[in-house]
């Protein structure tokens, strides 16, 4: 298994040409992405929490989501170059918000609120790695069962 098959971003067979169904492919993807991510954050439902449950749902669901694609279908099926990037760049790289995560996280510290802006960022730097890799895992016991 070579890099490629790990990095959603890159082309099992690299080449100087983007296929014009790639672009729109992670076009459209992205902007589903984006969207189903403006509707949880406008819908979420806020307790008294400052911290802000919705940016790490969206960061966390993403990072697992990505790691068990990665192990059960990307290095499963190489050659579904289109689903790899509809599901990877396109629809989780719409979904999840590293630029909402940082300009909240300076809000946060902007107004005083330095436990939730501090508890954000360590949820976001530990807890991504820490559901792909959980995510990781589950594709890899689907991949045994399924093999």
């Amino acid at each position: 298994m070579t890099d490629a098959y790990l990095d959603p971003d890159l082309e099992p067979v690299l080449s100087d040409a983007i296929p014009l169904a790639h672009i729109f492919t992670v076009f459209l993807s992205g902007a589903l992405g984006t969207l189903a991510r403006y509707f949880v954050i406008k819908g979420w439902i806020f307790s008294s929490s400052a911290v802000p449950w919705n940016l790490v749902f969206i960061n966390a669901s993403g990072s697992f989501v990505l790691g068990l694609l990665t192990t059960s279908l990307f290095t499963r099926r190489p050659d579904l170059v289109g689903v790899r990037l509809a599901c990877s760049t396109g629809f989780l790289g719409g979904w999840t918000t590293y630029s909402s995560y940082a300009v909240t996280v300076l809000l946060l510290a902007h107004h005083g609120a330095w436990w939730p802006a501090t508890w954000l960022v360590v949820a976001t730097a530990l807890g991504g790695p820490v559901v792909a890799w959980l995510g990781r895992r589950l594709g890899d016991a689907v991949m045994k069962v399924t093999a």
